[in-house]
């Protein structure tokens, strides 16, 4: 984020696939400059199991190039939210304490009024 604030840019961090933990070591550590957060919208509904099958298929499908590289593949699980919540409360709680992002933009779909109101507070 330092570096494209003194390239003259406005810098986002991308939040999909962190946890909100990572995020807000994130945010702390752009907290000298102006920033943004994207965030994944949730998936509404569950995978179907069409879906589901087609995950599980190309998490197998990939299992040899982790080996290859000595990488433990990720959980089969998906949490369909991205952990929405947690990210949230994250950037409501970066704000209050002095160092969250200037602007939240959401990826794949619209937040709930009741989000963006609170992100103008």
């Amino acid at each position: 984020m330092v570096a494209a604030h003194e390239a003259g840019a406005f810098g986002f961090l991308a939040a999909g696939y962190l946890t909100a933990e990572d995020l807000t070591e994130k945010m702390k550590a752009a907290a000298a400059v102006s920033y943004g957060v994207n965030l994944f919208a949730p998936a509404t509904g569950e995978l179907s199991g069409a879906d589901t099958e087609a995950l599980h298929s190309y998490r197998h499908h990939l299992i040899d190039e982790y080996m290859r590289f000595g990488v433990e593949p990720p959980s089969a699980v998906v949490d369909p939210t991205d952990g929405w919540d947690t990210k949230l409360e994250a950037i409501y709680s970066a704000a209050e304490t002095g160092f969250g992002p200037k602007v939240v933009s959401v990826t794949f779909g619209l937040p709930p009024a009741t989000v963006v109101e609170k992100l103008h507070r």
